[in-house]
């Protein structure tokens, strides 16, 4: 574990994308941030066709009026898997909830960017993690687009990788 977290503290930029670089552009122009490095399509995230319009990608501020990144309340087992049935996505909240020294080495500056999802005037879209991909450490930026099952009439039962059992 020493080993991965010293890894963890000198990463790259993933495919130049530059967290700050990206925040002060949206600030500038009044726009929010849409990843164009991982387009809000069903190719991003399935690796046999699925059909584009079984997908809807929303931004996280038309699914909950409260978002946060990370939940930190002690009810790990109280996030649900979504629609596509998978638990890594818990899997990993669960563990960031169980070892917090961890979840700000993956989530670097974690407050602040809470604080943006609440914040109109700074709220960007953008938000920044650190991953590990083969044995290389990454800073990764992606936007707050979530994707959901288009077919599904229920806000929470429509998420395709996680959500919580209140929303």
């Amino acid at each position: 574990m020493e080993a991965f977290l010293k890894l963890l503290e000198s990463p790259t930029d993933f495919q130049n994308q530059r967290f700050k670089d990206i925040q002060k552009q949206c600030q500038n122009s009044g726009t929010v941030f849409e990843d164009a490095k991982f387009p809000a399509n069903a190719q991003s995230l399935f690796s046999v066709d699925v059909p584009d319009d079984s997908i809807r990608w929303d931004r996280i501020k038309t699914i909950s009026e409260s978002p946060c990144l990370l939940i930190r309340e002690k009810r790990s087992r109280e996030l649900c898997h979504g629609s596509l049935g998978t638990c890594w996505v818990p899997a990993v909240a669960a563990a960031l909830l169980i070892w917090p020294e961890y979840a700000e080495k993956a989530m670097p500056d974690l407050r602040s960017q809470e604080q943006e999802l609440l914040d109109p005037v700074r709220f960007t879209g953008a938000f920044h993690f650190r991953l590990h991909f083969n044995d290389e450490p990454y800073r990764v930026v992606i936007d707050d687009r979530l994707p959901r099952s288009a077919s599904s009439s229920s806000p929470s039962s429509s998420m395709l990788f996680a959500h919580s059992p209140d929303s």
